[in-house]
């Protein structure tokens, strides 16, 4: 099993024209790893690169043009984490961050998407129908139940691909090799990758976050900082988390309908009733 670790070295102008030359003919496909990401680290970015790899490298399949950290809708965070869910556009901007810290390799490659999407393939779908550079979309999944095996698409274009997830890759993966051998996977639309992330805990990161946010503005001292950063510098990307922390009043998703309890004052002549409209 390999464990997504370390930064990829930048290869020379030789050995990217031996690549290239080794990927014609290949079909392209673009690579798809939604979530969350509140917040991103740097392990989901090192995982597309290495996956970027597998299928280009190891299974010679295909050739991957992109990849990008398709980020969830901000009323499905809400849903997930309550107040504790950071926004859509500081998610995006985070995501930029530790993207450019994981080097040129990962900046000419991996991006966010541009639009906060409920599913992974909605963005496939909307990059296919804009852009004729490719023609498959490879949507990854991190599994941490084996029922999650049956998840698929109809969408003839899309792949769906699943690494494990610490503690239950094990079991998923005899699972799916009991299945293979019965002759019950189809790998063209289906497959389990021997990958497992780095165990990144995003709840410990947001814990650390949420308990600087609630600390007054006057008691934020650049030794508190430190501390931060030395809490979680192997967790998160160093300018994510600088990031995170300067805008840490505004990071924090508030109710999508917010209303204010009804407020009535009687008087001889009339009834006023003052409501609050949602923000």
């Amino acid at each position: 099993m390999n464990v997504i670790e370390g930064k990829d070295e930048p290869q020379s102008h030789e050995e990217e024209e031996k690549k290239e030359s080794k990927q014609q003919g290949l079909p392209k496909a673009i690579l798809l790893l939604g979530g969350s990401f509140s917040p991103v680290h740097v392990g989901h970015v090192k995982f597309l690169l290495s996956l970027r790899n597998y299928f280009e490298e190891e299974k010679k399949e295909y050739h991957i043009v992109a990849a990008y950290l398709v980020l969830s809708t901000d009323r499905y965070v809400w849903g997930k984490l309550g107040k504790n869910g950071i926004k859509f556009k500081h998610r995006h901007k985070m995501c930029e961050l530790a993207i450019s810290e994981c080097g040129e390799v990962a900046e000419n490659f991996v991006f966010p998407s541009h639009v906060e999407c409920l599913h992974a393939a909605d963005y496939g779908e909307m990059i296919t129908h804009s852009d004729n550079h490719h023609q498959f979309f490879i949507q990854t999944k991190l599994l941490d139940d084996p029922s999650q095996l049956t998840q698929l698409t109809d969408n003839q274009y899309n792949k769906l691909v699943s690494i494990g997830r610490s503690g239950y890759t094990e079991k998923v993966r005899t699972l799916y090799e009991r299945d293979k051998k019965k002759g019950l996977i189809d790998e063209t639309i289906f497959e389990f990758v021997d990958m497992e992330l780095d165990e990144v805990s995003s709840t410990e990161i947001r814990i650390e976050l949420s308990r600087y946010h609630q600390i007054p503005l006057e008691q934020r001292t650049p030794e508190l900082k430190q501390k931060i950063f030395t809490a979680l510098e192997s967790k998160i990307s160093s300018s994510g988390l600088a990031y995170a922390l300067d805008n840490i009043d505004d990071l924090w998703l508030e109710p999508l309908h917010t209303k204010k309890k009804t407020t009535r004052r009687s008087t001889t002549s009339n009834t006023t009733s003052n409501t609050t409209e949602k923000t």
